[in-house]
Order: structure tokens, then sequence, then C-alpha cells
């Protein structure tokens, strides 16, 4: 990146770059980066970080934003999961689509009934999107939200989109992966299930909040008695726990996030996931962290109070992984 480069998205001090990219400059950075054009590229590239998760022992692997990123990524998907460069396939391969693409009708044709979507309420906390009901301590992109961002904002005419978007895809029976990290996001998810499932319940149905990242006692009561699933990006803890400390949310909060011990003690459906690429797909350390709470950096414990013991470490990555997803019914 040249110097001379004006671009929020690229941390300056003294008028320096310093090396942190947020958010969308990562797009920036990769713009160069050559993109396979064929399956068969996409397939040869992809086989090898297949056969690495299989050897972590990894045997259903679950996509929870297929066109998230790109709608590209739907294409994608479907020929690494048939091409014969990777198939027979070393894990199972399973996922949600955006609800934005299918709701643009970029489902192929020939792709078998879907009903797993990803709502997308809020963004990043480490790159300081994600919608938080406090101000972020040392924001690096405090625009245009000290707070974040929440993707579905309150609308004069109306209380939440949101609850539009998700009423009418419950409705006909889909299981939606609401995708919420801060708690004003998640205020908000919640809110929209109280107010949609006993209209639309379906016991067969189990809808869910991914990340579930910064959260009060109160939020894992309310998700709780509604009977959702919660899946934790375990990782923050154990990778992003010194960062969560000094520069996102400051030391009281940070040793609050990914409440495992509070899952547990209200005896609901939770699991933890992998955020791959940007770490490492490792089961057995998502249990252990969940455990222990120990950081990468220092080897320090996160909030103590917030771990689970060995039962409940287990729990969140296998016994319960499966009831989360709609092949679990």
């Amino acid at each position: 990146m040249s110097p001379d480069t004006a671009d929020s998205d690229f941390v300056r001090k003294s008028d320096k770059l310093t090396g942190v990219v947020v958010e969308a400059g990562v797009g920036k950075v990769a713009k160069p980066i050559p993109v396979p054009t064929t399956s068969d590229e996409w397939s040869v590239l992809c086989k090898p970080v297949l056969q690495t998760w299989a050897r972590a022992g990894c045997t259903t692997v679950f996509d929870a934003g297929i066109g998230s990123v790109s709608d590209s990524d739907i294409n994608f998907t479907g020929a690494i999961t048939t091409s014969p460069i990777c198939t027979p396939l070393p894990v199972r391969f399973l996922g949600a689509v955006s609800i934005n693409s299918v709701e643009k009708g970029l489902l192929p044709s020939n792709t078998p009934p879907v009903l797993l979507g990803n709502v997308t309420a809020d963004g990043s906390t480490q790159g300081f999107t994600a919608a938080v009901n406090e101000p972020y301590i040392k924001n690096l992109n405090p625009k245009p939200d000290p707070c974040g961002t929440l993707n579905y904002p309150y609308d004069s005419k109306k209380e939440t989109p949101l609850t539009d978007l998700m009423s009418k895809w419950m409705a006909k029976g889909w299981q939606l992966l609401v995708h919420s990290n801060g708690d004003r996001a998640t205020d908000r998810a919640l809110g929209c299930s109280e107010e949609i499932l006993p209209k639309t319940k379906d016991e067969t149905i189990m809808q869910r909040i991914e990340h579930f990242t910064v959260t009060s006692p109160a939020q894992v009561s309310r998700a709780a008695s509604l009977g959702l699933g919660i899946s934790h990006t375990i990782g923050h803890v154990y990778y992003w726990g010194q960062a969560f400390i000094h520069w996102v949310l400051g030391p009281d909060r940070a040793m609050r996030i990914d409440p495992v011990h509070g899952d547990s003690s209200k005896i609901f459906c939770y699991s933890f996931h992998n955020d791959s690429p940007v770490t490492n797909v490792n089961p057995l350390l998502h249990i252990k962290t969940a455990i222990s709470r120990l950081m990468y950096s220092n080897g320090q414990i996160l909030g103590e109070n917030a771990a689970c013991g060995a039962g409940g470490g287990i729990k969140g990555r296998e016994k319960e992984r499966g009831k989360t997803s709609l092949d679990g019914r």
C-alpha cells in the first residue's frame, strides 16, 4: 500500500501507516491476489484445506454464511462439493445461505431445498462494527457510530425491518442463524424472536444466534427461555482476549464475552465454531478454551466465572452441535 494512501481503512500514527487494516480494508489488500475462475482451480486449492480439517478431527463442516462475503460463494461451494477433484469429500459439508442471496434469487436451480439462512444483524467486535450498547474503548473505526453498526436499524414506520425479514422466513419453515456479536444487536435479535416465535414456533426447528459475543446474564436467560441455539466463536477468548481487554471493550466487559458457564447453567443448546481462515480449525482447542479461558498471548485467564466444566466444554463441541442445525432434528 502506497504511503500516501488517504484511506480510513488503513490506520496511521504520526501520519505513517501502522500496518493495521480495519474491516473493509482487507478487501483492498486482497484485490491484487489472483482469483480462481474455474471450479477445478477452486477445487485444487480447497482440497488440502478440507484434508487439514479432517486431520484436526472434524467429521462435519458447517459454513454458517455462504453468500455473506460474495454472491459467487454459492456457486463456488457447489463446485467444490461436487468436483471429482475433491470428492469423495474427507468431511461432511453443510451450510446456511445468506438470506440476502436467497432474496436475490441466486440459488441455482439444481440446488437441493435449502432451509437454513444467515441474517447478519451487525459486524465484527474486533473491527469495531459489531453493535454494542457502550462505546468501544479505542475505536479504530468510529464512523458512523462509536457503538458499531446495526445492519437493520429501526424504521420510523415500523419497529424494525429485522422483524419483517425474520418473520417472513421463519413462517416458511426456515431455520435462521442471526449473526450478532454485540449486545445491542443481540437485544434486537432477542426482541424480534420474542415477537415472532409465539406466532410461528415449530418445535422441530431451533432458531439460532451466531457469535453471542458481548452479552449480559439477562440476555442469556432470554435466549434460554426462547429455546434458541447459541454458537460462540470461542477463539475470541484464546486469540483475541488481550485485544478485547485493551482495545475493544475494556477489562470488565471483556471478562464476560462468550459466557459458556452461563449457557451451561441455563441448560440450553450451545456450540462452538471457528472463524476460519482467520484462525486454525482446532476442535480440541475450543473445548480447552471453554474450560480454562486461557489466552494465547500470556497464558492468563479471561473471566474465570465464564468458564465451564469439562462436561460443558465437550457438550459445546460435539454432543449438542447436531441439534443446532436442521440436519440434526
